[in-house]
């Protein structure tokens, strides 16, 4: 019997936790935390990823191998993970931010199966480039060092990077900001935990085992995910020893362009029309 369970847990998707997670934390965070979204963004921020999603997956066919159904969870997912993450106070920022992250799924993409960005990060980085600073604020609300959405997030992440065939990102990143945190700790004469508090709290979590570990945007191979995840690692202390907020979403942001544009270089892609590119892998 204990076989059959194990079983049947293999053959889930990932996903299906990532967007548990990012669901019941944002339901428990409202009614319990007080977390500060109006029910107008909830629900235009979850419409908004909906109707896009739906209209691009009809206009572009690029995801006609997947039902309605599981665009619509997907789109949901960017939506929620939106609302967890990032707190702005323009009741129409949410429904912006969930549109640019599902089109990028469609228009930003390496081939037909990946896309180049993790979408939630890639809407964050946007915002933080092209919107005005008082459209966008993007810090910790209360729940972020509860205990309980620490615990809540790590026990969705493990299964999801599991199953996702990821965990090796999601270690290599927690060996690396271990490592770095210690070395900032000798270099700046501080606690080590002063330098690696900041990573650990439930919005660490969630990107650590939730954004990250993406599967369409990190490397299949066991050694690049190890150096998947120390080079955000390493991008993210770099850009915080700079003094440079909102480090976790531009040192992602780095690493995922770096690998798409080697990816895109190695495979000749640029000769290739972006609406058009069918695959990356070499013709026989």
């Amino acid at each position: 019997m204990e076989e059959g369970v194990i079983s049947r847990l293999s053959k889930l998707d990932g996903r299906w936790f990532l967007g548990g997670s990012h669901l019941t934390l944002l339901i428990v965070s409202i009614f319990y935390f007080n977390l500060a979204r109006s029910p107008f963004q909830i629900v235009t921020a979850y419409a908004a990823a909906i109707l896009v999603e739906l209209a691009l997956h009809r206009i572009t066919g690029k995801t006609k191998h997947r039902s309605a159904w599981d665009v619509i969870f997907s789109a949901a997912t960017e939506a929620a993970g939106l609302l967890i993450l990032v707190k702005l106070p323009n009741p129409y920022a949410y429904a912006m931010m969930s549109a640019v992250a599902v089109a990028s799924k469609y228009f930003l993409r390496i081939d037909e199966k990946r896309h180049a960005f993790n979408p939630t990060n890639f809407a964050i980085v946007a915002a933080l480039i092209f919107t005005p600073n008082e459209l966008i604020e993007i810090r910790p609300d209360e729940f972020n060092l509860t205990y309980y959405a620490i615990g809540h997030v790590i026990f969705f992440g493990v299964f999801a990077v599991i199953l996702g065939k990821t965990w090796r990102v999601a270690a290599a990143y927690f060996c690396s900001i271990l490592l770095f945190s210690g070395l900032f700790s000798i270099v700046e004469r501080e606690s080590w935990i002063y330098f690696l508090g900041p990573e650990i709290g439930a919005i660490g979590m969630v990107f650590m085992f939730l954004m990250i570990t993406d599967p369409k945007t990190t490397p299949k191979s066991n050694e690049m995910q190890i150096v998947y995840g120390v080079s955000v690692g390493l991008f993210l202390y770099i850009l915080r020893y700079f003094e440079v907020f909102y480090a976790h979403f531009l040192a992602l942001f780095i690493v995922t362009l770096l690998r798409a544009v080697f990816l895109l270089l190695e495979a000749d892609a640029w000769k290739i029309p972006l609406l058009n590119r069918q695959s990356l892998e070499p013709q026989k």
